[in-house]
């Protein structure tokens, strides 16, 4: 039995991609010094929280206790008819 085929990886398909993007961003962006300008850049300080809660919880829904007892009633039509008799 031979041994496993390594003719083929995927390490020059990303080589030849980040070749293609470092041309591109120097071409775009203006050469290496504003490349390297993007990785040495400053961030924007992350904003300062306020105090107290990081969320507002939501309302909460109760049902009233006194609230007016409310029974179906019922139709004159549906109501049982007594037999004559």
């Amino acid at each position: 039995m031979s041994g496993p085929d390594r003719s083929w990886t995927i390490a020059p398909a990303l080589l030849w991609f980040t070749g293609f993007v470092v041309v591109a961003l120097c071409l775009l962006d203006g050469g290496v010094g504003a490349l390297a300008d993007r990785f040495r850049a400053p961030r924007e300080p992350a904003p300062v929280a306020g105090p107290g809660p990081a969320f507002t919880p939501a309302s909460l829904v109760v049902a009233e206790a006194d609230a007016p007892d409310r029974r179906p009633t019922a139709s004159p039509a549906a109501a049982p008819r007594s037999s004559p008799g």
